[in-house]
């Protein structure tokens, strides 16, 4: 009986610091190009702001539509694709450090929503916008880890 509780104590340790290992730091952000001041160009169009905790880990980062030509967020392009920001998300806040699945919470106001998926260690919303014809556009992506 003994043996099982150390072996179990292990496990647990064992994940706990494998899926610390899994979030981003700064340097781990250097695949994306520096835009400085926390900001990311992490596809063509799409920039991603970032805050670290005193940890080194990013505690919250938001994913906007960019101006391709010059790197600034823009309030007159519609939106990503939500593909695109799914992508990124799963990049950036992979599935495994996410923890088990919460809840899920939505806010519908005509045809544009906001929704909150809720994990043990993060919450990852998306504010979706109207585009007729097609699939919904992301309009802004924010991840907010809790355990920072």
């Amino acid at each position: 009986m003994q043996y099982k509780w150390r072996a179990l104590t292990l496990l647990i340790t064992f994940s706990t610091f494998g899926v610390a290992g899994l979030t981003q730091t700064a340097k781990e952000l250097e695949n994306y190009r520096s835009m400085g001041k926390g900001r990311y160009a992490v596809r063509q169009g799409i920039t991603m702001t970032v805050s670290f905790a005193k940890s080194g880990q990013a505690k919250n980062i938001i994913i906007q539509p960019a101006d391709t030509s010059s790197g600034t967020t823009l309030t007159s392009r519609k939106g990503m694709s939500q593909g695109e920001v799914r992508d990124v998300v799963d990049e950036v806040a992979p599935k495994p450090s996410r923890g088990a699945f919460v809840n899920e919470i939505s806010f519908l106001a005509g045809c544009s929503s906001i929704k909150t998926e809720v994990y043990e260690r993060v919450k990852i919303s998306r504010a979706t916008v109207c585009n007729p014809g097609h699939d919904d556009l992301v309009r802004e992506a924010t991840i907010a880890w809790n355990d920072r």
